[in-house]
């Protein structure tokens, strides 16, 4: 589904729930005289029926289709951190879909953690980006939303662990805050990224490529000359795009540790070094000639690998293409992903 499809489709409003209108009559004590209860008050039927009639949207949209099965929505489930296919024979209402992750196999009680806080931040996004299309008549466009859920939620993360003062309950995996996850099939993702020396106004950058699966598929290295960070990063970035088109693939999600770029790419180049302006420009162009290009943001922890061989101490000889089989100085990295690594 293309990012920019999604705000041609009418969005209805939520369902507000019908109330009931309460006549708290004493069937034991016919004779005494019924009162309200302390903890609510009688609606008059002539309230809702003025509610109802009310020149707003339309007041029949459900949770479950809101949140999960409006069209608009799949490509941001899919593209998210959870990676999530929506399955619509499997969703009967939205408590029992959550329910499903509770009671799961999915992993331990802070992997179920992690994902249903993962859960909470996209429902809040979906929500917040309808109500700006109803209300506010602005656009929908999937690729930033996905960009707002990335952000927030490490940020959320980032913020927990620097917080002192009182506890806090760590919601990620054991270990560092994040790791290197597969994407969702037809998906391959393409991590980048670049290092930078300012003497030299030169650096390296690294391109890792690997399948849904998590098996490697290819790798580059290649010198870069950049006027700061962000041009060397964005440079890295538009390798990866290069190396991705020459493999002939068709479905990629991108992914740097350099935020200000990746904001810059899913908002149409609109922000950022005005540096890296030419080059970020270039890999959106290239970008949009894949069925589906997707651009996401990761903290350096989840993003070694691209790292490892970007740096300038590594032995890995440049403008070489490594195909089925990782260089030597990957192979640490890969392995440590848990993931299929041939060697």
């Amino acid at each position: 589904m293309k990012a920019n499809s999604a705000r041609r489709r009418p969005v209805q409003p939520a369902a507000a729930h019908r109330g009931t209108e309460k006549t708290n009559s004493n069937t034991e004590n016919p004779g005494t005289e019924a009162r309200p209860s302390a903890s609510s008050s009688v609606i008059p039927g002539n309230v809702w029926k003025c509610i109802w009639h009310l020149k707003t949207p339309p007041k029949d949209e459900f949770v479950e289709h809101m949140l999960l099965l409006c069209p608009w929505v799949e490509p941001i489930w899919f593209g998210g951190p959870l990676n999530y296919r929506v399955n619509r024979a499997n969703i009967s209402n939205f408590p029992a879909w959550v329910l499903s992750f509770i009671g799961s196999d999915l992993g331990s009680k802070d992997e179920i953690a992690r994902i249903l806080m993962n859960v909470a931040f996209t429902c809040w996004f979906i929500w917040k980006t309808r109500c700006s299309f109803v209300y506010d008549n602005r656009g929908i466009y999937p690729n930033q939303v996905i960009m707002s859920i990335s952000n927030s939620v490490n940020g959320f993360l980032e913020a927990s662990v620097a917080s002192e003062g009182h506890p806090q309950r760590n919601l990620s995996r054991p270990g560092p805050p994040a790791c290197w996850g597969p994407p969702g099939h037809p998906f391959l993702k393409v991590n980048v990224d670049a290092s930078w020396e300012a003497s030299s106004k030169s650096g390296f950058a690294g391109v890792v490529i690997r399948y849904h699966a998590g098996k490697f598929v290819a790798a580059r290295r290649g010198m870069v000359g950049a006027t700061n960070v962000a041009a060397a990063e964005a440079a890295a970035i538009l390798l990866g795009c290069e190396l991705a088109k020459a493999l002939a693939l068709e479905c990629i999600i991108v992914e740097s540790d350099s935020k200000e770029n990746i904001l810059c790419l899913a908002q149409g180049c609109s922000r950022g070094s005005w540096e890296a302006f030419p080059v970020i420009s270039k890999a959106l162009r290239l970008g949009g000639l894949f069925q589906d290009c997707r651009w996401s943001w990761v903290p350096r922890s989840a993003n070694l690998a691209a790292h490892v061989l970007a740096s300038r101490s590594i032995p890995e000889m440049c403008d070489v293409n490594w195909v089925n089989f990782p260089p030597s100085s990957l192979v640490h990295v890969l392995n440590k992903d848990g993931l299929p690594c041939p060697h």
